[in-house]
């Protein structure tokens, strides 16, 4: 098996354990599924266009930031880190995003 199939794997695993654990959490609430479901994919999408987008427009030396700080903040906490340290368009982009976790619960 190459090395891409093998994280094209771990990316496919990942999402399914996020989607169980989005299950137990509604159970545990007393929400439905689908609301569970679409409050994680919200969730997902708003850290994917921080991550994916505002990360690699963003200058190098915060790109470099980036990769270390990832890891041990996680990307919407590097992110309200570095916010003030961002180009005017990608701050408004990064807020965008930021906003919306914050009104889903995800700190």
């Amino acid at each position: 098996m190459l090395l891409e199939e093998r994280l094209d794997l771990l990316d496919f695993l990942e999402n399914v354990r996020q989607e169980a654990l989005a299950a137990q959490a509604a159970e545990a609430a007393g929400g439905s599924l689908p609301q569970a479901v679409a409050r994680q994919a919200t969730i997902d999408g708003a850290v994917r266009v921080l991550h994916d987008e505002v990360a690699p427009a963003s200058p190098w030396q915060l790109r470099t930031l980036f990769c270390v700080l990832f890891p041990c903040f996680g990307v919407p906490g590097t992110m309200r880190m570095l916010r003030d340290r961002l180009t005017p368009a990608l701050r408004g982009r990064t807020d965008e995003q930021l906003a919306i976790l914050e009104r889903w619960g995800e700190h």
